[in-house]
This record gives C-alpha cells, sequence and structure tokens, in this order.
C-alpha cells in the first residue's frame, strides 16, 4: 500500500452513468492525489484500518483510529450478542440433558446474559437458581441483585464488584480493563472428578461495544469517512448518521440508502428467512459491481493500481454483504445471515483477516451457524477471532461448552445437521 501513495491523477475517459459513479472508490481511481492526502495524514493507521488490524488502527485519534474504533464497537456488539445467545443455550442445553449441576455458579451467568439480551423473566428465574449456589459469593450476589440492586451492596464480593463497574462504566464513570475483563475468567470452580470450569463475564463484550462506539455526530465526512467502507457515498453516510442518532440499531451502517435502491437491491431482509432471498441480492450485487468495476478499471490510468492492488470492489462488496448479514441477525433471520456471510468471505483465503475478511464476518458467521444448529461450525470462525482478538476467549468457551452438550449421546455428524 506505501507505494500507492506516490500516484498522481491522469486524464480519465468517462464510464457509464450509475449509482456507483458516485461513489468513493470512483473518486479514488479518477483522483489518487485526494487518496494520498486522506492517506498520508494517518499512514500507519489507514493501513491497519485497510488490512482489518481494528486495534491498531484505533490507537490513534484521525479520522481512521474513529472508523476502527466504530468497526471495533460493532464487532464486540456481535460477540456480546452471540455470548449471550450461547450462554442461554448452554444453560438451557445443560439443565434438559443432565441437570445443571449441583451448587454451581453457572445460574449468575446464565442469569447475567438473559439480562443484557432484555429477557428479565428468564434472568430472574436463572437468578432464582443461583441463589442455590454452594459459593457464598455467588448466593450473595444473586439476593441482592434479585432484590434490584437496592440497599448496600455485599461487602468483598468480586461478582458484585464487577456488575457495579459496568453499570459505572455504561454510564461514563471508569471504564476499567475492559478487554482484559473479557480476556479471562472472572470466576472457576471445581465440576465432577475434579475437572476445572471458567467462567468469563457475560457483560464485558457489551460494555466494550458500548465505550468505544464514537457518537455518530463525530464520523469523518467526506472521503475520510468512506474509505475502505460499505456506504457508497456521503448522502448514504449522513442518511444512516441521522438514522443511528435517532436510535436506530447500529452495525448495518450505509446498506439501506438511496443509492443502493437506485442499483436494483433490496438490502432488507423481508419477511420470511429464505437464504434464496439473500443469494439473489448477492447476484443482483454482483450484476451491478462487476460491469462497472471493469468498464472503471478500463478508464482507470494511474488509478488502475489502486483499484486493483488494494482490491476496492472486492472490500465494497464484502462490507456491504457483511452490514446485510448483520440486518439478517437484527431481523431473526440466522439462515439469510449465513448465506450472505459465506458468500462475503474471501474463499482464496477464508481463515485470514484481511481487507476482505473483516473480523465482523467471522462473528456474525459464527452467530448464524450457532443459531442454524451448527456450533461446532461456529468455533471455527471464532478461532479466527480468538487469535487476533483475545477478548474473543470468553465468547469461544462458552460455545465450546454448548458444542459439547450438544454432541452427547449423538453418532457422527448426521443427526447435527
Amino acid at each position: 500500500m506505501l507505494a500507492l501513495l506516490a500516484c498522481e491523477p491522469t486524464p480519465q475517459q468517462e464510464v457509464g452513468e450509475t449509482p456507483l459513479e458516485g461513489s468513493w472508490i470512483a473518486q479514488v481511481v479518477r483522483d489518487p492525489a485526494a487518496f494520498t492526502q486522506v492517506v498520508d495524514a494517518d499512514r500507519e493507521a489507514w493501513i491497519a484500518l485497510h488490512r482489518s488490524d481494528l486495534p491498531a488502527a484505533a490507537a490513534g485519534g484521525g479520522p481512521a483510529a474513529l472508523r476502527a474504533r466504530w468497526e471495533l464497537a460493532d464487532l464486540y456488539a456481535d460477540l456480546g450478542r452471540l455470548s449471550a445467545l450461547a450462554w442461554q443455550s448452554t444453560a438451557a442445553t445443560w439443565e434438559s440433558r443432565t441437570g445443571i449441576p449441583k451448587g454451581s455458579a453457572l445460574p449468575w451467568f446464565a442469569a447475567l446474559a438473559a439480562g443484557e439480551l432484555g429477557a428479565a423473566e428468564r434472568a430472574g428465574a436463572w437468578l432464582d437458581r443461583a441463589g442455590e449456589a454452594a459459593d457464598p459469593a455467588v448466593r450473595r450476589a444473586a439476593a441482592w441483585l434479585a432484590d434490584g440492586a437496592e440497599g448496600p451492596p455485599p461487602a468483598d464480593n468480586p461478582l458484585v464488584e464487577r456488575w457495579l463497574a459496568h453499570a459505572a462504566a455504561r454510564d461514563g464513570g471508569e471504564a476499567g480493563a475492559l478487554r482484559e475483563w473479557a480476556a479471562s475468567p472472572l470466576l472457576s470452580e471445581r465440576g465432577e472428578g475434579g475437572a476445572r470450569r471458567d467462567f468469563y463475564d457475560p457483560q464485558a463484550l457489551w460494555t466494550l461495544a458500548e465505550r468505544t462506539r464514537p457518537d455518530p455526530e463525530a464520523l469523518p465526512e467526506g472521503l475520510e469517512g468512506l474509505l475502505f467502507s460499505g456506504c457508497l457515498d456521503g448522502a448514504d453516510l449522513e442518511a444512516e448518521r441521522r438514522r443511528l442518532a435517532g436510535g436506530g440499531a447500529p452495525g448495518s451502517l450505509c446498506m439501506r440508502g438511496a443509492s443502493w435502491e437506485a442499483l436494483g437491491l433490496d438490502p432488507l431482509p423481508g419477511a420470511e428467512d429464505d437464504p434464496e432471498r439473500a443469494r439473489a441480492t448477492v447476484r443482483a450485487l454482483d450484476r451491478a459491481l462487476d460491469p462497472w468495476a471493469a468498464a472503471l478499471a478500463e478508464s482507470a490510468g494511474e488509478g488502475r493500481e489502486l483499484l486493483d492492488q488494494l482490491g476496492l470492489v472486492p472490500l465494497l462488496r464484502s462490507r456491504a454483504l457483511l452490514a446485510m448479514a448483520r440486518g439478517a441477525l437484527e431481523a431473526e433471520h440466522p439462515r439469510q445471515a449465513l448465506a450472505l456471510a459465506q458468500l462475503a468471505l474471501d474463499l482464496e483465503h477464508p481463515r485470514d483477516l484481511s481487507p476482505v475478511n473483516a473480523p465482523g464476518l467471522f462473528a456474525v458467521l459464527a452467530e448464524a451457524k450457532l443459531l442454524t444448529g451448527h456450533s461446532r461450525e461456529a468455533l471455527d470462525a471464532l478461532q479466527v477471532l480468538v487469535d487476533a482478538y483475545p477478548e474473543a476467549a470468553g465468547v469461544d468457551e462458552i460455545v465450546g461448552d454448548l458444542a459439547i452438550l450438544q454432541a452427547m449421546d449423538r453418532r457422527g455428524d448426521s443427526k447435527e445437521h
């Protein structure tokens, strides 16, 4: 990428009219000097953002760092939701198969996870079970939280202290060592036969998402706000900024813009969880992108090198499909989300983070796999993330527990599928 920063603009031929002509890709290709000006201001951060190294990109204070923080927050939100879903499924499956071991602290963590999903009734039921834990700290924490966290909190109780720390962080107070909290067990216990059981903090990733995400109004405008994104142009970005400021759910940035609809695409998931609808949308996207990209490449001049070597069109395509997959999960259509995420992957490097394979893609794949009954395959996607993001360790742990429980009393893979 560094060698590409010296490109200078040259006269270009025009390509046919399409909403893609107003996109950031067309701007970069036609005016490489504009790209150079943006990237030179914070070169290392932009390089890191392009290769999907979000922590490195987020370490600075410029526009690339803000963009990386937004993507990191989306990733943490994905992983937090996946963790909570896995906790609920693990606790319920364990209870139905063998019964949760008597005295285990597991119900406390299931209660926290249910609370993060807004399932108050389930959270209350698990808190009642946590009141039977062998560990007195768990019993006291469960009783205090079941009473609505009223009155003085139990003293010297690490579970209550962590709960209060999350509440303070989400209210704008001291954030604490959130990444370390997500990466390390909060409590361990010995199971039958002396095997150690580690329980990770179900709240950590949710708090990380909230504290990492910048204000939508702080997102940069122009090429700084669009470069390497799934947005097409400034109008899409501004419409999405307004939607988010009005309380819309994050995670589907720019895929609801009018310019996508002008290309004949319907990025919304529809009423039914039909994966063929998702595949048809991808085919329509490719029909729009492929001929335009070929014409743009032919007329690109000096910008051709940027277009090809930075893989701008595949990057845009993957980001757009990731946004659609998140929208499908939001609509509780996991089969569509799975189809979209699989079609977004760079199949030449399916287990590597890259400009095309953003971290969020693997989180969405893992959630879609889990929700469609393939928890062992969800672990494959999570492993890609754990190697680069230690804060995903707790999600990997609980999904692994679920996979073991679901595999009990099965022969081979046929019943899992």
